[in-house]
């Protein structure tokens, strides 16, 4: 019973799970790291979502020109790059590096060809905003802000982050509060599994934005990325390092003590565990699966009254018929009470 209480505790409070897969490759060191590693087909998605990115912008940077009677340089011009001297060892060796294979000197290229494309659009960008006044400012901010979002709100994460990223750069000395665009970079990175770069922006935005309206969101990816990794110190730390943001206002709020439970349980820290689960709110979305946890903690305390009023409340709830996610925590709480009964009727 012991481990069917293990099995239960982890469907049911575990959030989500990943699969990760390694794979090897070879870096060139003029590529930037990964560059090499990922495979053919994401390789081509990140290219893609590069040139989604800079056909979106370089569109933008058109209808923004013409408030100043100018032409931006040509896709043309933009796309013409200059990396005579280097080659690979499959065929023309050149001057400054040799790559190994034409494959790899394939992707240096395309890599070459987007930030030199990227740099020039960039730099045009700027130029105009410079000499911009207020009313061309915000109107180049929200074309920019309306096509990164769109592509957001599309689940088109590959091209929303790197959309997003600029207008960080781009815009920040001119705006100061960006912590929606900060925010929604992060977002996209998260959404696509980058979970590494994306815990470093949530990081980045309650470091410079600290009153943020994203601050509770923000604190529970973070907590919820140290989770997925299985980092109990790593989540300790971060736990009391931002747990003054955990205000108990909303779903994010309590899905970091959630959490915060759920860590401490299996790290056999009971007690911690229980106070965590208890500082939930019965208005919480997540307070049966808290209960639930409470019980369990509770039952490995040897505390077995309060641990059948924590299943027992549990049953009591009133829930809906489609409710599922519900009823997999109502059926687990009356699994845990017949083995109280159980436990009981043989003792």
């Amino acid at each position: 019973m012991k481990v069917t209480r293990y099995l239960l505790f982890a469907v049911l409070l575990s959030i989500v799970s990943l699969k990760g897969q390694a794979q090897e490759g070879r870096l060139s060191s003029v590529l930037p790291p990964n560059t090499l590693l990922v495979s053919d087909q994401e390789f081509l998605n990140d290219l893609l979502a590069k040139d989604r990115y800079l056909a979106l912008a370089y569109e933008n940077l058109v209808r923004i020109a013409e408030d100043f009677k100018q032409e931006p340089p040509t896709i043309e011009r933009l796309r013409a790059i200059r990396i005579e001297g280097f080659g690979h060892l499959e065929g023309e060796q050149g001057e400054f590096h040799n790559f190994r294979t034409r494959a790899e000197y394939e992707r240096f290229y395309q890599f070459a060809r987007y930030q030199s494309v990227r740099n020039e659009l960039n730099a045009y960008r700027k130029s105009l905003l410079a000499a911009a006044p207020r009313s061309i400012l915000e109107k180049a901010l929200r074309l920019d802000l309306k096509s990164a979002s769109q592509r957001y709100e599309k689940g088109d994460y590959l091209t929303a982050r790197l959309y997003f990223e600029d207008i960080y750069e781009t815009y920040s000395p001119y705006f100061r509060n960006l912590d929606d665009v900060l925010y929604l970079q992060a977002e996209s990175n998260f959404g696509m599994k980058a979970f590494v770069e994306a815990k470093k922006l949530y990081e980045q935005l309650l470091l410079t934005f600290p009153s943020s309206q994203y601050a509770s969101q923000a604190v529970q990816r973070i907590l919820f990325i140290d989770y997925v990794y299985d980092d109990v110190r790593q989540f300790q730390r971060d736990f009391r390092k931002y747990k003054p943001y955990i205000k108990l206002e909303n779903e994010q709020d309590f899905n970091a003590l959630l959490l915060a439970g759920t860590v401490e349980y299996r790290n056999q820290q009971y007690a911690r565990a229980i106070e965590n689960f208890s500082q939930i709110p019965d208005r919480a979305e997540v307070k049966p699966m808290a209960d639930f946890g409470a019980g369990l903690a509770h039952l490995a305390l040897n505390e077995i009254n309060e641990a059948e009023k924590k299943f027992r409340k549990i049953l009591g709830h009133p829930y809906l018929p489609w409710d599922t996610k519900f009823k997999e925590v109502r059926n687990a709480a009356a699994i845990q009470l017949a083995h109280i009964y159980y436990k009981r009727g043989t003792n």
